[in-house]
C-alpha cells in the first residue's frame, strides 16, 4: 500500500492500483451501456405501451449507471480523486 503516516505525502493508490480500478470502472461502464442498448431495442419491439415504458425506464437507469462508471474511470485515470481523497476506501486491502 502506498500510504504514508503523514497526510498528503503519498497517494492513496499506486499507479498500478489506480489503473486496475480505472479499468474495472470502464468495463462496468461498457457493460451497462450494452445493457441499456439491449433494453432500448427490446422497448422498440414491445407492443404493449406499459412494457415499452418499463423497458425504457430500465434502459435509462443503465445509461445513468454507465455514465457514472465512465466518470469514475476518468477520475481514477487522472489521479485527481486519489490525490484529493487520500483516505479513499480500498475494498481489496482496507487495514481497518
Amino acid at each position: 500500500m502506498a500510504r504514508d503516516s503523514k497526510a498528503g505525502n503519498k497517494p492513496a493508490f499506486s499507479d498500478k492500483e489506480r489503473h486496475e480500478e480505472s479499468s474495472k470502472a470502464a468495463q462496468s461502464a461498457i457493460a451497462a451501456q450494452k445493457e441499456a442498448q439491449k433494453l432500448t431495442r427490446a422497448a422498440a419491439g414491445a407492443g404493449d405501451p406499459d412494457e415499452r415504458q418499463k423497458l425504457l425506464n430500465q434502459a435509462l437507469e443503465k445509461q445513468i449507471a454507465a455514465e457514472k462508471f465512465g466518470k469514475t474511470a476518468k477520475y481514477l485515470q487522472s489521479g485527481t480523486v486519489c490525490n484529493v481523497l487520500p483516505t479513499a476506501h480500498r475494498p481489496s486491502s482496507n487495514p481497518y
